[in-house]
């Protein structure tokens, strides 16, 4: 599985597409965007080029908020949610 991501004007992070083995590629224009802790978080990781424990959560809660338009089945089957 992977995910793309965009950094929003406002600082926060929102998911483009995510693409699941065995699911395809599912994209999200209706995806909402990451608060604003977590997306700190996740930016700044990116910045440092090293992985933060702290984005596993970040991004599971996000996963979470939004299983509703990225694919819930595909997010279970992955145990992202």
């Amino acid at each position: 599985m992977f995910a793309d991501f965009d950094v929003v004007p406002d600082g926060r992070v929102v998911a483009v597409r995510v693409s699941f083995d065995g699911f395809g590629c599912c994209y999200a224009p209706d995806a909402s965007k990451m608060n604003p802790r977590d997306s700190a978080v996740l930016t700044a990781m990116v910045e440092r080029g090293a992985v933060d424990p702290a984005a596993e959560s970040a991004l599971r809660i996000y996963f979470k908020n939004n299983c509703d338009v990225i694919w819930n089945a595909a997010l279970e089957k992955h145990d992202l949610i």
